[in-house]
């Protein structure tokens, strides 16, 4: 599956014109919808997951991984969303933790 997901990033958003500050909403739409297509589109719409407190330990567990997977995948899509952008306009959000916030 894994090496499934990096051959559809790699086809699809190696085609994509790197953003320059123009035609944002086209350009956004793009790289929406190649998130959508590699399945990690759900960071830019969620939370992270949180850990419940007083919770049992397979319930932690389970946040535990919940979390981790999130995170990745946030990681994931931050790099794709920069990768898309000029130079220029990746260096401007490139200190932001969540995609979301790009």
């Amino acid at each position: 599956m894994e090496n499934s997901r990096a051959s559809l990033i790699d086809t699809s958003f190696n085609k994509l014109e790197k953003f320059n500050g123009e035609h944002f909403q086209i350009w956004k739409r793009k790289v929406t919808l190649n998130l959508q297509l590699v399945d990690i589109d759900h960071v830019l719409i969620e939370d992270e997951p949180t850990i419940p407190e007083g919770g049992t330990a397979d319930a932690i567990a389970a946040a535990l991984v919940k979390q981790s997977k999130w995170k990745r995948e946030n990681n994931i899509c931050k790099l794709l969303i920069l990768n898309s952008m000029e130079d220029s306009l990746a260096e401007s959000y490139s200190k932001k933790v969540k995609a979301k916030e790009i």
